[in-house]
């Protein structure tokens, strides 16, 4: 079976909790990847805990 994200909580230094439908929860860390590349438009707390969302059965940030 291939998991997919059914839920995501962001935290207030950069990580995010992502539930799958399997019943896995996973606590990532994103701060090593915050304000570069992509990332970038992230950097701000507010921005990052904003625009964490699930879409398409995945993390969108």
């Amino acid at each position: 079976m291939i998991c997919s994200v059914v839920q995501v909580k962001p935290t207030n230094d950069f990580k995010v909790y992502v539930y799958f439908n399997d019943g896995k929860i996973k606590l990532y860390d994103m701060s090593p990847f915050i304000g570069k590349g992509v990332f970038k438009p992230l950097e701000s707390l507010d921005i990052f805990v904003e625009r964490c969302t699930v879409m398409n059965d995945t993390l969108n940030a």
